[in-house]
């Protein structure tokens, strides 16, 4: 029923150590794969020193460090999505060197999708995240032809990873499953008549009573049904989704106490959650003060904004029809730092009267 990433990632660790221990490893190694991969990306879209801001920030952000102790998968996620978009910039550039081996653009290729596959166990909705990549690179004008040849690499890779948990799913299945089957269930309890767009426990039919493979295949086919006949209410749900996506940050907080809620007081437990939200706040407004600042001047966004952006865009599509809420934005936090570093950095000199003003 659930993804089998994070098994495999902790097993291994909670065997070696004793589980206090085994979590601090877990998460002090997703700090540092994704410090390293944050430099390195930020490196490559020409920060040089300034790519150090990004990590930096990274290992104060409050819900960063609310999380750091604990079992979440998306501090994996943070720390891998950078490599993979450094990964996968190297591949497309190396297929765009006329002088460079066709081996080394391959080479990057693979390992981009083996990346991907990675995050697609752990995650599986990431599974459509290189063909949504593709779609824009051709709708932007580049080469098809290239581009296509750089997808069936990365496809390759990814599927080198995924391939045999497949076929474990359909020797003890009995059925092709690519990864795991909750996802006729997410979409059917938020596409129904109780659906909000966020968590909901169980939708107004209950599929407990089936077995896997039957719940997953009747949540996909009720939902359907619902979205065919209730076309108004899909589209409102749709909408207050894409709103819930960026939310409100908090969810540091929420997984540091669920486990034991009376171990904070109430009061400082809310400011604590709105001290989380407030950073996340602040960040987006600097970003879009940035951005306006870019329009008013007639200059572009700094270079590599887009492909930052691009894991962001790709979740906030998905989670329009599934299950939305700000933890589901959280695998990007790592991106979205970098960006802020990267649009600080590259926005335009104030002049006229902000100059003076800024004088």
């Amino acid at each position: 029923y659930w993804p089998p990433g994070m098994a495999f990632v902790l097993v291994p660790l909670i065997a070696a150590a004793p589980l206090p221990i085994a979590l601090g490893a877990y998460g002090l190694g997703c700090f540092v794969m994704a410090a390293l991969g944050l430099k390195r990306l930020g490196e490559s879209l020409g920060l040089g020193p300034q790519a150090r801001w990004a990590p930096l920030v990274l290992a104060v952000w409050p819900t960063h460090l609310l999380m750091s102790g604990l079992p979440e998968k998306e501090l994996l996620l943070i720390a891998l999505l950078p490599w993979i978009l450094w990964t996968g910039s190297q591949a497309w550039a190396c297929a765009g060197r006329v002088a460079m081996r066709w081996s080394a653009g391959l080479v990057w290729s693979l390992l981009t999708g083996g990346l991907t596959g990675v995050i697609v166990l752990l995650q599986p909705s990431f599974q459509l995240l290189p063909l949504f990549v593709a779609s824009l690179a051709i709708l932007a004008g580049l080469p098809a032809r290239r581009v296509a040849g750089t997808l069936m690499a990365v496809i390759i890779g990814a599927a080198f990873i995924v391939t045999p948990w497949t076929l474990r799913n359909l020797a003890v299945l009995g059925a092709p499953v690519l990864v795991s089957t909750n996802g006729g269930g997410n979409l059917y309890r938020v596409n129904n008549e109780l659906a909000t767009g966020g968590y909901l426990a169980v939708g107004k039919i209950d599929f407990q009573g089936l077995s896997e493979l039957e719940a997953d295949r009747e949540g996909k086919r009720e939902a359907v049904a619902w979205i065919k006949n209730h076309p108004g209410d899909f589209l409102k749900l749709t909408a207050g989704r894409i709103l819930l996506f960026p939310g409100d940050h908090s969810v540091g907080a929420y997984a540091a106490f669920r486990a034991a809620p009376e171990r904070i007081p109430r009061p400082a437990y809310l400011a604590l959650k709105a001290g989380t939200a407030a950073t996340w706040l602040m960040l987006w407004a600097l970003v879009l003060a940035v951005a306006w600042t870019c329009w008013r001047a007639r200059q572009p966004l700094p270079r590599g904004a887009f492909l930052l952006l691009l894991p962001w865009l790709y979740l906030s599509g998905i989670h329009a029809f599934f299950e939305s809420g700000s933890k589901y934005h959280l695998p990007t936090l790592g991106l979205v730092l970098l960006l802020v570093v990267l649009v600080v950095r590259g926005s335009p000199a104030p002049t006229g009267h902000a100059a003076r003003g800024a004088s």
